[in-house]
């Protein structure tokens, strides 16, 4: 029954992608530059650019010595699944079985102070999406990208590119989104986008993260 009831789904999926529906055109715009605060003088004050260093790259002084080796700030794959909730509570009560201390003498800003500047090792400018598996979104980048590079984190669920100054996100392929959502009996599905412009130390980061969801939306 359960089987039934998903190739009748898929079968609506493919009329409905197929009897004259074009993508749904959402839109949203980049927001600020994240804010640096006091995050940058904790970091160094309590000791964290010796473990981590002063990029964030897990290769500080302290480093070689240490198992496990410091977490890499600037790898999407170390952060991807790394909420801000888990980095407060980590930074607080330090990590079982790491190296990484406990600073209870922090307070809840100067915590969120220092994940923000922990953020800005990965990205300059941080934007989250919730679309629909059919839409097709675009981001107002607020500026021009001449000299820019795009990282996908899934290259089969999703695909973008920019175009006057905008970022264009679509699904690769909305139906088999759907059928790898429904098996997994899931609703949504989380994709990252990251976006370097310009080269050096000039470069700025901009992290977009994607939350597609199996709605199905479309224009006559």
């Amino acid at each position: 029954m359960i089987k039934l009831v998903s190739q009748l789904i898929t079968l609506f999926i493919y009329i409905v992608l197929l009897c004259g529906f074009t993508s749904y055109k959402s839109t949203s715009v980049l927001p600020k530059k994240l804010e640096e605060g006091k995050g940058k003088k904790i970091y160094l004050e309590y000791g964290c650019v010796n473990c981590h260093g002063t990029k964030g790259k897990g290769d500080g002084e302290m480093a070689s010595f240490l198992d496990p080796k410091p977490r890499n700030f600037t790898s999407l794959v170390e952060m991807k699944n790394l909420p801000d909730s888990l980095m407060m509570y980590s930074i607080k009560h330090g990590v079982v079985g790491s190296s990484m201390p406990e600073h209870s003498e922090l307070n809840e800003n100067e915590i969120n102070d220092l994940v923000i500047y922990l953020r800005h090792f990965l990205a300059d400018y941080y934007h989250m999406v919730n679309m629909c598996v059919t839409d097709r979104h675009t981001v107002d980048l607020t500026k021009n990208f001449e000299n820019f590079k795009i990282e996908i984190d899934n290259k089969k669920k999703l695909s973008a590119e920019i175009k006057n100054n905008s970022l264009i996100i679509q699904a690769t392929s909305p139906i088999h989104l759907i059928n790898e959502m429904s098996k997994t009996k899931s609703r949504t599905t989380r994709n990252r986008i990251k976006i370097v412009n310009g080269t050096g130390s000039k470069a700025e980061k901009i992290l977009v993260t994607v939350r597609i969801h199996d709605c199905i939306r479309g224009q006559m």
